[in-house]
């Protein structure tokens, strides 16, 4: 069959093709859209721009090959939003960002970061950058690394080791400003992420929305989280997915030092099937509210934890007897459910939660929705 000549294709026929080729997760098949881009032209093109936007590059030879690709195929490259790199050869490229000029979301995984190449440029035009189960060999590596990305407003710690002595006076910090801050804990490695948190406290960082993902074991501190909320004071948005219990010798989450903070939503895991794990952390959180401008207070639960027996009169308690300044300003407590088999489950336990926070309800300040935890 001829090639056709034609420049484009109805969206009607694309999203048509698109249809045919997605899995049965709704994922597209990448190989069958290869195949299809033999149709015209016009569809050959378009398949590119799908390809091309999502880029995983898994280790040095694929580096390589991928270097060498968008070198000869200058186009290719203007399709390539996002990319994902388990290997520094890409990173450590001097060239490679005249080749992206459209980049905006790195992801970096598996990584051995040390003093970084005298060859590596700066990413002018990214700004999410998520850090992934890497390695650095000194507090300074990290700061280089954010130094490359001047256009910085999304940063995502997850699963990173650092070495946790204090920074040295004579690191140069770039001050940063970002729109959104994620720090995720995880348990074989809290100490190296309570090191990241620490490193960012200790230089000049303002931040919009800060999210907090802890390891709700008996061990876990978060002593340095609250450093870390001690110094971005200006924040507006907070979001905490598990709390560690706040008994000795675990220091919970403390966030008087807040007092800008608009919204806060508190995600409950449960690590275990007791309650009496979270109840204490909950409780001492919502004291610690200290902002006269809180608006939205969300809790996320789980149908399938013990959510019947958490102390939601206490909460009550906390959100309306209190001598809280942010009292007056809030405008809505919303309870967001998750695993809720039907909405007769869900509705059993919406209706047990305002005869328990009959407070909140009579200033008709509660709300409830189905979402996923």
């Amino acid at each position: 069959m001829p090639s056709s000549r034609t420049t484009s294709l109805p969206l009607e026929i694309q999203f048509l093709i698109l249809d045919h080729v997605r899995s049965i997760h709704g994922q597209l098949d990448r190989r069958e859209l290869k195949r299809l881009g033999l149709i015209c032209t016009a569809w050959s093109e378009h398949v590119r721009s799908i390809l091309f936007k999502r880029v995983e590059v898994n280790d040095n030879s694929m580096a390589t090959r991928f270097l060498s690709l968008v070198q000869r195929n200058g186009r290719l490259g203007e399709y390539t939003t996002t990319l994902f790199i388990q290997s520094l050869d890409i990173f450590n490229s001097p060239v490679l960002h005249t080749f992206l000029p459209n980049l905006r979301a790195i992801t970096i995984c598996g990584c051995l970061f040390g003093p970084l190449e005298t060859s590596a440029c700066p990413w002018p035009t990214v700004t999410r950058l998520c850090i992934k189960f890497c390695v650095l060999s000194s507090p300074a590596d990290l700061w280089d690394i954010i130094s490359l990305f001047p256009a910085l407003d999304h940063l995502k710690f997850s699963g990173w080791m650092i070495p946790s002595e204090p920074p040295p006076a004579s690191i140069r910090a770039p001050d940063a400003h970002l729109k959104h801050l994620s720090v995720v804990s995880w348990s074989k490695n809290d100490a190296s992420t309570q090191a990241v948190a620490l490193q960012l406290a200790a230089h000049n960082l303002t931040v919009d929305r800060l999210s907090l993902t802890l390891d709700g074991n008996a061990d876990c501190d978060a002593s340095p989280f609250n450093v870390l909320l001690q110094k971005i004071t200006a924040l507006q948005h907070l979001d905490i997915v598990e709390l560690p219990q706040d008994q000795t010798p675990v220091i919970g989450i403390c966030i008087k030092s807040c007092t800008a903070l608009l919204s806060l939503t508190i995600t409950l895991r449960f690590s275990t099937a007791d309650p009496v794990n979270m109840q204490l952390g909950l409780i001492s959180l919502l004291r610690s509210i200290s902002s006269p401008v809180l608006t939205r207070l969300t809790l996320r639960v789980s149908l399938l934890a013990p959510t019947f027996q958490l102390p939601w009169e206490e909460v009550d308690t906390v959100l309306c007897t209190g001598s809280l300044d942010y009292c007056s300003s809030l405008e809505c407590v919303l309870i967001q459910v998750a695993d809720a088999a039907d909405n007769t489950r869900f509705d059993d336990f919406a209706a047990f939660a305002r005869a328990r926070m009959a407070g909140v309800e009579r200033r008709r300040l509660l709300r409830f929705e189905i979402c996923a935890v």
